[in-house]
């Protein structure tokens, strides 16, 4: 018998890709025995009567009991511990690098840059001395002289004395027209330039031109030989063997017909028997008996004057009362077809449908907003008799917000006692939480899906013992599903 270490991981949320940590080789009162397929598993005898097995290709667990195989549901608690990793061996030595490739040639030079702008112009030298003068011109010719003015009258002749003194001179006559200037002279030679002025300081460079292409690169030198590989390390220790507490489970919210309860945990002192710090890691599942068989569904009308079906999708019955567990039924994901997620014990994955129809019976856990089950959304499912995915039985489908609220309006009362009072006569199933991947609210609550749709999220009605009320939520939840003639 082989024993593995690996249950965890069908029980927690995804599907296990596979279990070859086989922690013992030596037979023990409830291991776990794996076989390669269910087809190849004993006859469920008296040999193996409550013994459990782990299928390699379907990854399942199943328990033998009552001459049957039972599959084995989903968890209620925290998975048990894995047995360590043995050390790893030592690296080998790395082996002698191989001689580096030659260089690849050089690629050709990038195009020139355009030129910088030029500098500025230098400073004007100092001025050249001044030329020689040249000649004079000559002289021009010297104008008319003007009139005499006229003489004054003689004074009286005195008498003959002593000459008196010379009488003053008579005042200038006015002066005459200039005459005409004569000709400007030739003008000189030039005089010799003078010497240039020193250069003017140099411009600042001008911008870079762009750099040129890069040359193609050469050809990489050939990858010289691998080093032989190292030694493999010795093998780590062998894990703790994990074993299961079979015991009887009665009917009720985990297993609505009875069945078996089944406790997974690591036998870290290898007593064969849990002792309490195992208990703490234990980790529980069920393996269920088949459900009653379901009588055909029923048609009832209620307060409204619109026909309803008379149980829960999936309930085996009509309730006889808000927490008849026969009567909870199937829990769905919003806008998800009947393909087995519905059950209350199927497994579940992390892994988002991009499709509408999975292809698979596992509840889909979304811990991020916006809480969908589908990545892409699609708010258009459960639309009708003839939506997609609609999981009603034929001329029938999810109601809608409003068709709630009025039959809601007409009871006695808003709340369990109005909802088990009507001719629904709906019962508390409570739902299915994704945070938790655990059954929630079973017996206090009964929560109810609409086909309408609220942006990201779906309408739902929750009904406890003091209301009836409209709330939106995210479609990854599952929850019950009453169907509404069209």
């Amino acid at each position: 018998m082989k024993y593995f270490g690996c249950f965890a991981a069908a029980l927690v949320g995804s599907v296990v890709v596979g279990c070859s940590d086989i922690v013992s080789t030596q037979p023990a009162a409830n291991s776990v025995e794996s076989y390669a397929s269910e087809a190849a598993r004993p006859n469920c005898d008296a040999a193996h009567n409550l013994e459990v097995a782990y299928a390699e290709a379907e990854k399942s667990l199943s328990l033998c009991a009552g001459g049957a195989w039972m599959p084995v549901g989903s968890q209620t608690a925290a998975g048990g511990t894995a047995g360590s990793t043995g050390s790893t061996g030592a690296t080998g030595t790395n082996g002698t690098d191989g001689t580096n490739g030659g260089t690849g040639a050089t690629g050709s030079a990038g195009t020139n840059g355009t030129n910088g702008t030029n500098g500025g112009t230098g400073a004007t030298g100092s001025a050249g001395a001044n030329g020689t003068n040249g000649a004079n011109g000559a002289t021009g010719a010297t104008g008319a002289t003007g009139a005499t003015g006229a003489t004054g009258s003689a004074g009286t002749n005195g008498t003959n004395g002593t000459n008196g003194g010379t009488g003053s001179v008579g005042a200038t006559g006015s002066a005459g027209t200039n005459g005409t200037n004569g000709a400007t002279g030739a003008t000189g030679s030039a005089g010799t330039n003078g010497t240039n002025g020193a250069t003017g300081a140099t411009g600042s460079a001008g911008t870079n031109g762009t750099n040129g292409a890069t040359g193609a690169a050469g050809s990489a030198g050939t990858n010289g030989t691998n080093g032989a590989s190292g030694a493999t390390g010795s093998a780590g220790a062998n894990g703790a063997t994990t074993r299961v507490v079979v015991s009887t489970e009665a009917a009720g919210a985990n297993c609505a017909n009875g069945g078996f309860k089944l406790v997974f945990y690591v036998d870290a002192n290898a007593s064969t028997t849990m002792d309490g710090s195992e208990s703490s890691t234990a980790q529980t599942a069920y393996a269920c008996n088949a459900p009653t068989p379901v009588s055909t569904p029923g048609n009832v009308s209620s307060n409204t004057g619109r026909i309803w079906q008379d149980r829960n999708l999936g309930a085996a019955q009509v309730a006889t009362s808000s927490t008849d567990a026969a009567s909870y039924g199937d829990l769905y994901q919003w806008g998800r077809g009947a393909d087995g997620h519905q059950s209350r014990s199927a497994l579940s994955t992390f892994t988002l449908s991009s499709s509408v129809s999975p292809g698979h019976d596992l509840y889909i856990i979304n811990r991020n907003p916006n809480y969908d089950w589908l990545s892409p959304q699609n708010a258009n499912l459960w639309q009708g008799v003839g939506g997609v995915n609609n999981p009603c039985s034929s001329g029938f489908r999810l109601p809608t917000d409003a068709e709630w609220a009025a039959e809601i309006a007409s009871w006695s009362s808003q709340n369990a006692a109005g909802a088990f009072a009507s001719p629904l006569k709906l019962p508390l199933a409570g739902y299915r939480y994704t945070h938790t991947d655990a059954l929630t609210n079973v017996g206090t609550y009964g929560h109810y899906w609409t086909s309408s749709s609220n942006a990201n999220y779906s309408w739902a009605y929750d009904i406890d013992g003091s209301s009836a009320v409209k709330n939106s939520y995210g479609r990854v939840d599952a929850r019950s599903v009453r169907c509404i003639k069209d």
